[in-house]
């Protein structure tokens, strides 16, 4: 049972309103009590988002999954809501390699970057193997 709620959760996060383009996962941070205007994203950057929750203690990035174009750059915005601790987003072949609190003033980090060949790149929590990883698919 508890399977079947996760999956329901994490197809629930990817059907969120998605932004002009179909392809864009965009994850909310929570509000706080003094919420800034939303920054203009820069022409030419694409903005991606994903948030680490925890159901009944598995840890997880949602959405897991990314797809973005060879040579785009992508703005990655990590932000962690699990109550167990600092957690990791990693991918090799990208090298990115990221703590992120969970500290309510401190649990966002943003991550840079521009795919130079295409593949599936596994993406995995470094600090802690066992928690369940994504992927991200570069395409041309």
């Amino acid at each position: 049972m508890s399977r079947l709620l996760f999956a329901a959760l994490f197809c629930l996060a990817l059907s969120a309103p998605l932004g002009a383009d179909e392809h864009q996962h965009v994850a909310q941070a929570p509000a706080t009590a003094a919420a800034q205007p939303p920054a203009q994203p820069e022409t030419g950057v694409r903005e991606l988002a994903a948030v680490n929750i925890e159901f009944r203690g598995t840890k997880v990035w949602v959405p897991s999954t990314f797809i973005v174009r060879k040579g785009e750059k992508v703005r990655l915005t990590l932000i962690n809501n699990a109550p167990s601790g600092v957690h990791g987003w990693a991918c090799d072949e990208l090298n990115i390699k990221v703590a992120v609190n969970n500290d309510e003033k401190d649990n966002k980090k943003v991550v840079e970057f521009t795919p130079t060949r295409t593949g599936l790149f596994r993406t995995y929590c470094h600090l802690h193997p066992a928690h369940i990883g994504g992927e991200i698919l570069v395409i041309d």
